[in-house]
Order: structure tokens, then sequence, then C-alpha cells
């Protein structure tokens, strides 16, 4: 029984929790434990905030770090940032970051109150399925990794990567990527670059090319075709007087002497440098009266002779030859036909 005063939940012997002064007493100091937890978790977090900062900025400079003063080289020119060595350091910080937050995150949790296992499980089973799913981009990451330790090539490098041939315009984790000669850039997967042959045309400064071939009639005297040769080359700007140019012989044919001009350029020079040394090699041959081979005549009387036979797919008009009108009879015509015919189909076969 209760009297006037009670209220009807307790006249019958119902207990409410929140009517009660120790639930509010529990449950404020509950709140304010969690408050302080915060407070304090957020406190951890500026302090390591900070301390991962200060270790990341101390870490990559002395990875970036060059013994030059205001920029200059030891030659007074100024000193060009290495940006295969700044990717990297780059990812050493990174990787140090990570290492730092996965340290100090379980902590934070911990002091907030929430508990750690269950978020660690879901966090690996995400990162399990992230890592399944970008495969290929992890292979080229990690290619990119090795890249920039090994480092086989930097910007502005010429290569031959992939089979694509360019400058290197720039590096990164995924890609590496070439300005081809006619202005297009290539963006190559660094896992292909890694798994191909990768050549630099400019790691010894400077490269050797062979241009031509030049067909010299068999009476030319080569002596006379070197020293012009020699000094056609030796007119363009690219080409270096050490090691000295040569014209070299490559073949002799039964119509030409085939020879061509051995010379070295800058490795930056390389693509464009024998188009230069063909038009001065041409123009000075033409100054020096010194003869190239010209098919038009040859192929000329290659026709005409196939034609006076009747070869197919030729006119049948000709000319009589004048050797054979001297012989006065049919007989000499037709030795003249047939030997004209097998002059043709010779000329012919060495073309």
């Amino acid at each position: 029984m209760c009297d006037a005063d009670c209220t009807p939940a307790e006249s019958k012997g119902i207990e409410i929790p929140f009517l009660e002064s120790e639930f509010w007493v529990d449950y404020l100091d509950a709140a304010v434990r969690i408050v302080v937890n915060l407070f304090v978790a957020f406190i951890l977090f500026l302090i390591f905030y900070i301390i991962v900062t200060l270790i990341s900025k101390l870490l990559f400079r002395s990875l970036t770090w060059r013994p030059t003063r205001k920029g200059k080289g030891k030659d007074g020119s100024p000193v060009q940032k290495d940006e295969m060595k700044i990717q990297m350091a780059h990812f050493i910080v990174v990787a140090v970051k990570i290492l730092l937050w996965v340290q100090i995150v379980p902590i934070l949790i911990g002091q907030v109150g929430i508990a750690v296992d269950s978020i660690v499980a879901v966090v690996s089973a995400v990162t399990v399925g992230i890592g399944l799913s970008m495969r290929s981009m992890a292979e080229n990451f990690v290619m990119g990794v090795i890249l920039i330790i090994i480092q086989p090539f930097k910007v502005g490098d010429l290569v031959s990567l992939g089979g694509r041939t360019g400058t290197v315009a720039r590096t990164s984790f995924a890609y590496t990527i070439i300005k081809e000669p006619d202005g297009k850039e290539v963006f190559l997967p660094n896992a292909k670059v890694g798994n191909s042959n990768m050549i630099n045309l400019t790691s010894h400064g400077k490269a050797r090319l062979d241009v031509g071939t030049f067909h010299l009639p068999h009476g030319t005297s080569l002596k006379a075709a070197r020293d012009s040769i020699i000094q056609a080359v030796l007119s363009v700007p690219e080409v270096q007087e050490d090691p000295p140019p040569k014209m070299l012989v490559g073949a002799i044919t039964q119509t030409s002497v085939e020879v061509f001009a051995r010379v070295w350029v800058p490795s930056a020079a390389q693509l464009v440098a024998p188009f230069a040394v063909r038009e001065a090699v041409f123009e000075r041959l033409r100054v020096d009266g010194v003869p190239l081979v010209t098919w038009k005549a040859e192929v000329g009387s290659a026709l005409e002779g196939l034609a006076a036979v009747g070869y197919p797919g030729l006119r049948e008009e000709r000319a009589t030859p004048t050797s054979a009108l001297a012989a006065g009879g049919a007989g000499s015509t037709d030795r003249a036909d047939e030997q004209a015919a097998a002059a043709g189909i010779a000329v012919l076969s060495n073309l």
C-alpha cells in the first residue's frame, strides 16, 4: 500500500530506472568519461600529427638534400631537379606516414573506449578486396618503385621503351610518359616498361649513325667521293669531329658501289641529324661532280628490249635497232631482239 503522494507506477510496484537518481548519476558519469576520453584523444591526435609532420619534413629534406649552394652546380649552372629522386623521397615519406598512423590510430580508438578488434577485422577484409581488384595498378606501382630505385633513365633522356622511341617527359608510380618526335605523348604502364627491353639512347651523351646508302658508279674514284662526303658531313652542325666521320663501303653490286657515312652526333640530335647529313652529302657530291647511279637510262633500255620481243604489258612499238638495219637481214634483227630482251631481263633482275 502507498499513501496519497505515490505515483501510479509505484502503486503497482513498477520500477522506472530514469526516475531513479542513481541512473542519472551513472549516466552523467559515463558521459563525462566519454567527453574526457574524446578530449584526451583529440589532444593526443594533435600531438601525434605534429610529430608525424615534423618527421616527414625532416625525412624529405634529408632525402632530397644536395651539397650545392644557391641552386648552382660546380660549374655555376643551375642545378636540375632529379625527378626520380624527388618521387622516391615522396614515396618513402608516405610509407613512413602510413606506418606511423597504423600504430597511432589504434591508440586513439582505444582511448575513446571503442573495441579495436572488430575494426581491425573489417579493415583487413576491405584491404584484401581492394588489393584483388587493383592488381594491375599494384603491379604498375611496384614496378614504378623499382624503376625509381634502379634509375635506368631520367626525364629528358631519349629512350626506346616497349617498342616506342621518344624523350622521357614525365615519370610516375603508375606510368612513364614519353614524347615522340611527332609531338605525341605516349603513356606506358610501368609494368610493361619493366617487362620489355629498356634502351637508353642518351646514357653516353653521343650516338653513332650510319647514314646512307649512296650508290656510286663503278668508275667513280672512291678517294674523291670520300673527300666530298667527309667535307659534307662536317658542315652539319650536329656532327662531331671526335670521333672523326668516315665513309665506308657497304657493298659492291653489278651496277654500283654502295657507300655510307658513319658519324657521331649528340644523343639528343640522333633522330633529326640523318636528314641534314643526307641533304649535305647529296649537295656536295653534285657540286664536286661526283656522280650517283641513276636508273633512268638502264631501266629505259631494259623496257625497250623487253618490248622488242612482245613482253606482256609492254608496248610493241619500238624503233628498229641501227645495228640490225646495218646488218641488212631478218636474222640479224632477230638476234638483236634476243640480245635486247636478255639485257633487259638482266638489268631488271638487279633492280
